[in-house]
């Protein structure tokens, strides 16, 4: 298990515990973000603007992305994708990189206000991905077209983001970890057995005193 200590630039492995094994690398920086892909970790610096390559076994370290201020970070190996959520400017987005060479592959979600942590849809969610933000709302992109779908609003200060093989996604609000349900015979993919357009009540387990809701929008 490896986790990055943001101050000291660290990408650290961890005990089943989550005590400290040892530092593997040193370098990143302000880190900010990590995903895992091709045995390699991935490891984001907002204030150098680059994405950082690590093989842990080594280990070495080298920037495969540059001039781009990315926060959170997730990847499609199947692909050979990696996703970065830029935060240059105030001018909130994700876009796609070649895994390999670091190149930009044409994707763009668009302006997304706060965007922050981002995730790969799997399984039932695949060709999407996911985008908390700073604002309490968690965006759904379709890869394919850009489009955007708020799916969640109305929550705290949000940073990272998972999807769960079984359909939900996880993600943080400031000090909690939260899981999003669809509900029974819904989906969050809006490609999905969503019944109707509109407006749908979803399950957000743990959080109280929170606005529950599938609400469609697109922005370009």
């Amino acid at each position: 298990m490896y986790a990055v200590n943001q101050g000291n630039g660290q990408l650290l492995k961890l005990n089943a515990n989550g005590t400290l094994n040892s530092t593997v690398a040193t370098g990143p920086g302000f880190a900010t973000g990590m995903t895992a892909a091709n045995n390699n970790l991935y490891v984001s610096n907002v204030g150098s603007g680059s994405v950082y390559k690590i093989d842990p076994t080594i280990p070495t370290t080298s920037a495969v992305i540059t001039g781009y201020a990315i926060d959170g970070v997730t990847a499609d190996a199947s692909n050979n994708v990696l996703y970065g959520t830029s935060v240059g400017g105030g001018n909130t987005r994700v876009y796609g990189f070649n895994l390999t060479t670091g190149a930009f592959k044409g994707f763009d979600s668009g302006y997304i206000g706060g965007a922050d942590g981002a995730a790969v849809g799997t399984g039932s969610l695949a060709g999407n991905i996911f985008v908390n933000t700073d604002y309490g709302e968690l965006w759904e992109v379709n890869v394919a077209t850009s489009v955007q779908t708020l799916i969640a609003s109305g929550g705290s200060r949000g940073d990272l983001v998972a999807v769960d093989p079984n359909g939900s996604v996880l993600l943080t609000q400031t000090d909690t970890v939260l899981r999003l349900t669809a509900p029974a015979g819904s989906s969050f993919d809006p490609g999905g057995a969503t019944p109707e357009p509109g407006t749908t009540g979803m399950m957000l387990s743990g959080l109280v005193a929170v606005v529950y809701g599938l609400r469609r929008r697109a922005r370009s």
